[in-house]
């Protein structure tokens, strides 16, 4: 597990300083920036980055492990302790993988909105605050 090592409040803190330094830098045509000023600004874009990497990383691994307990759920358990996957839902799994999202049928395409629209959130949070 990685130790994240930003807040949220960090991340806010960071995100607002470098606003208003592009800010100002923007207002006032005549302004140079400094090496240590764009250092600055470099350092609050990568912190940034990370920030939401880690974010979008735990979504993915909650999403990832919501599906292996789906899976997980239609499949037989064996007494040595491993999963088979009955022949019906292996097919169902096959033909979706086979199929582009252009071609699935509307519920499955609402499922998988229902997805993206969790990332979205995240996301449109991270540039509200």
């Amino acid at each position: 597990m990685i130790k994240q090592t930003f807040t949220e409040d960090d991340f806010l803190k960071e995100e607002e300083m470098l606003k208003d330094k592009i800010a100002n830098i923007i207002s006032d045509g005549h302004t140079i920036i400094s090496a240590g000023d764009l250092a600055d600004q470099i350092l609050a874009l990568i912190t940034t980055q990370e920030f939401l990497r880690e974010r979008l990383a735990d979504l993915e691994h909650t999403r990832w492990s919501g599906w292996q307990a789906y899976l997980h759920s239609k499949c037989i358990k064996n007494s040595d302790g491993s999963l088979t996957i009955p022949v019906g839902y292996v097919f169902h799994l096959e033909k979706q993988i086979k199929t582009s999202y252009k071609d699935l049928t509307e519920k499955e395409k609402d499922s998988d909105r229902q997805e993206v629209n969790k990332t979205l959130a995240l996301i449109y949070a991270l540039v509200k605050n």
